[in-house]
């Protein structure tokens, strides 16, 4: 829980201001929740099950946590769950035959304070903390139809990540970046999953924590002494934006529409932490 001298923040939060100036205002100001979309509830579903499956490679046990994620959300026995099936059955079967490492810690939370004015905590949640021949790694899991693991060397997350848990332990060697595949293909069989170990330089926190808290500031201020909001259209905006209705609507006529928003949104419970 915040307190009136704290600002909280999360990778969440902060991309979503650097994204979108609209959407921030939409989501954490007037308190619009978006309802998860299927892809982002296959990827907590499958998330619910490696959380399991790392820790006593049960297959049954793992599904189970997966259906349970899934159906809470409201989906159902679809073509979709078909598909996050086969990827974890495909995945379980090359993850119990290629697996070296132990899961230390699923789901870990992590919070840092850092002594500004207001106070910024930055919260965070790990997937897993793995132990592998005495060395120890960050595990990032992620469910892709299009898997890479091409561009990560400036991936904010992992950044994020590591510079926070450097502060909590100091013998995090890096990042597991494990990258499933979604999809019923020859190659999602032949390779369900693409892994990568990424490290940063301990060198570089002081400047990343830096950022942290630069852009913090600059999103107190902007609730602060209530900034216009504006809108930043991208190429990216109708798949990976809940709001796109309401802006493809204030188009036409200029208005925010609260229908529109109320339809997109979920607000008995606050998301997007």
């Amino acid at each position: 829980m915040t307190t009136e001298n704290e600002f909280q923040v999360s990778h969440t939060k902060l991309a979503t201001f650097r994204r979108c100036k609209q959407q921030y205002y939409w989501k954490y100001l007037k308190k619009y929740f978006p309802k998860p979309s299927i892809g982002q509830s296959r990827g907590s579903a499958g998330h619910a099950a490696l959380a399991v499956w790392h820790k006593d490679y049960n297959v049954k046990t793992a599904l189970d946590a997966a259906w349970t994620k899934w159906y809470g959300d409201g989906f159902d026995d679809s073509d979709e769950w078909q598909l996050l099936q086969k990827a974890l059955n495909n995945y379980f079967a090359w993850s119990y035959k290629n697996d070296s490492f132990s899961l230390e810690e699923s789901e870990f939370k992590f919070t840092l304070q850092f002594e500004t004015e207001p106070v910024i905590t930055l919260v965070g949640y790990v997937d897993g903390i793995l132990s592998d021949a005495n060395r120890f790694w960050l595990l990032e899991n992620k469910f892709q139809k299009r898997a890479s693991v091409s561009n990560l060397d400036m991936d904010a997350q992992v950044t994020l990540y590591l510079m926070a848990m450097s502060n909590l332990r100091d013998d995090i060697d890096g990042v597991l970046y494990n990258a499933v595949r979604i999809g019923d293909t020859k190659i999602a069989v032949k390779e369900p999953c693409l892994r990568s170990k990424i490290y940063r330089s301990k060198n570089g926190f002081n400047t990343v924590a830096g950022e942290i808290v630069a852009q913090a500031l600059e999103m107190v201020r902007f609730e602060q002494e209530e900034q216009a909001p504006y809108r930043n259209p991208t190429r990216d905006c109708s798949w990976d934006c809940p709001f796109y209705s309401v802006c493809l609507s204030m188009l036409d006529d200029g208005i925010e529409s609260e229908e529109l928003l109320r339809a997109s949104c979920n607000n008995d419970e606050e998301q997007g932490e």
